[in-house]
């Protein structure tokens, strides 16, 4: 099968550089749902593509839950636990259509822990980050928005689909807000457009290539430079965390991007004073 998909790849490439030019290739990902108790494994996958990495959701989750110190959250790479290959081969996520569901991962409606996860997801180094986009639901096999209504009774009549009426099932576009987010009378959830989202997906794409260093740790609490182009912090304790935090962020002033963003020059929420390295925190949970 791996040599079959090889193949498969190999001649998607082909066709990509004959159509979009050089230095063009698709990006290949592999569902493969593999918690260790499969007999398909995310192993057979690797060197051909990203696989998506099920069991990263739910270490973030239980981090975030409390149920397992963030300071551990430092070894989240290859060869954390079961599942976590290289860098290169995994597609990480918090959740998906399936496991939010009815999974052991948090999803929209934990509020701000799920916006912590992804946040945290997004600030790591390790993996290629996929940011979720749902829409409300309250069941588990509930479909997304749609247009119109219909009768179940009526339209499951084969006379009635024959005379060409179909169900109305066209699904229905969602509305927006002015701050962009997705307005939720159109049914739609739409994370990736959250403030929160948005800017740390800002700050991915200008940290993108560096390391995490500068790691302290504390119990519920993690903090981490970005190759001196960004900084995160997240503190889940009871008890506010104060320190010195070192970074090699130039002197300056930054934009905490959990409580607003830069606009027009200035910080919308709250500001970070840098002064050689050191910036003097009080972090609240």
């Amino acid at each position: 099968m791996k040599k079959i998909l090889k193949l498969l790849i190999s001649f998607r490439h082909a066709k990509a550089l004959q159509i979009f030019g050089s230095n063009k290739r698709p990006f290949v990902v592999h569902e493969v749902i593999d918690r260790g108790g499969e007999a398909v494994k995310c192993a057979e996958y690797t060197g051909i593509g990203r696989y998506t990495n099920f069991n990263y959701g739910p270490v973030v989750s239980e981090a975030v839950r409390g149920h397992l110190s963030w300071h551990k959250l430092q070894s989240l790479k290859e060869g954390y636990a079961y599942g976590n290959h290289a860098d290169n081969d995994v597609l990480n996520f918090i959740d998906n259509h399936d496991n939010q569901r009815g999974g052991d991962v948090l999803n929209y409606k934990d509020g701000d822990a799920y916006k912590k996860a992804v946040a945290f997801m997004l600030a790591w180094s390790y993996g290629y980050p996929r940011v979720m986009s749902s829409y409300y639901f309250d069941n588990n096999d509930q479909g997304p928005p749609r247009e119109g209504s219909y009768n179940v009774n009526y339209y499951s009549s084969a006379a009635m689909w024959n005379k060409g009426n179909p169900p109305l099932l066209q699904t229905k576009s969602p509305s927006f807000n002015q701050d962009l987010t997705c307005n939720p009378s159109s049914g739609w959830v739409c994370e990736h457009r959250w403030p929160i989202t948005r800017e740390m997906a800002k700050f991915r794409s200008i940290v993108s290539g560096t390391p995490a260093s500068k790691i302290m740790t504390g119990y519920k609490q993690l903090a981490f430079d970005r190759g001196g182009r960004g900084f995160f912090a997240i503190n889940d304790y009871e008890q506010p965390w104060r320190r010195y935090f070192f970074t090699a962020l130039p002197s300056g002033q930054y934009c905490d991007v959990w409580s607003g963003s830069l606009k027009d020059g200035r910080c919308t929420g709250r500001t970070i004073n840098v002064n050689n390295g050191n910036q003097k925190l009080v972090l609240t949970c």
